[in-house]
């Protein structure tokens, strides 16, 4: 089970301290792109923005005429949302992505921007998304790739246990594919991805002067492995899923 006022701690935390921006533009464009060839958004659309924490990704959505609503465990995160694009026609809420208030078959797309790793078993999460998507309803998520070294190396063998939940793991395809299926989805597709790069800013919340420095060349290695396929769909940085209902 999640340790939820783990995750509502740390992110009540993280926003009142400095809200973020993990993605620099290359890095956002890179996801939109998938989003956009995997789940083919229509303009108005219901969007589900699951987890949004800062939101956004959720302002992000609204550039394809979708009507977006974002969710999140963090009340700060959703008092900040609010805040922040209160002239944006976003409809913010605090809830659990595990037992939400929406009806049954009455959103279109679910968005996971990096939350799925939030969750050390994830079958709650997917029957839920299940249950509310209508008939054709899609998801996609990204998050980080336990076959990516970097990856593993930071998040696992060095326990960089201040700058994560004691929820978080690393996502393994293979394993998200099968939960999936047992959920009831269809035209699956998860694999990984590079290019995913990050913000200066976000690394100067992680790491020390002058080792945030290290994002340029982190950044590099990423474009790099991006330009080698068979390579970068299953050692890449993050983990993109997509399935039908």
């Amino acid at each position: 089970m999640q340790n939820k006022d783990a995750e509502m701690k740390f992110f009540d935390n993280a926003i009142c301290e400095s809200p973020w921006t993990t993605f620099n533009t290359n890095g956002q464009q890179q996801i939109f792109k998938l989003f956009e060839q995997l789940v083919k958004p229509q303009n108005k659309e219901i969007a589900l923005d699951m987890g949004c924490g800062t939101g956004e990704f959720s302002e992000k959505l609204l550039e394809y005429g979708l009507t977006v609503h974002g969710i999140d465990i963090s009340k700060k995160a959703i008092d900040y949302c609010k805040e922040k694009y209160k002239d944006k026609h976003i409809f913010f809420d605090v809830q659990d992505i595990e037992h939400t208030s929406y009806a049954d078959e009455s959103v279109d797309i679910i968005f996971f921007g990096g939350v799925l790793h939030h969750f050390p078993h994830r079958e709650a999460v997917f029957k839920e998304a299940y249950r509310i998507l209508k008939k054709n309803g899609r998801i996609f998520a990204f998050d980080p790739n336990y076959y990516n070294l970097v990856i593993w190396v930071y998040r696992e063998k060095l326990g960089i246990k201040t700058q994560k939940t004691e929820n978080e793991v690393l996502l393994k395809a293979e394993e998200i594919e099968q939960e999936l299926t047992k959920t009831g989805f269809f035209e699956i597709t998860v694999k990984s991805t590079s290019n995913m790069t990050f913000d200066t800013g976000y690394f100067k919340k992680l790491v020390p002067y002058p080792l945030y420095y290290c994002v340029h060349v982190y950044n590099l290695l990423e474009m790099v492995l991006h330009l080698i396929k068979p390579i970068q769909e299953i050692y890449g940085s993050f983990v993109i899923t997509f399935a039908k209902k």
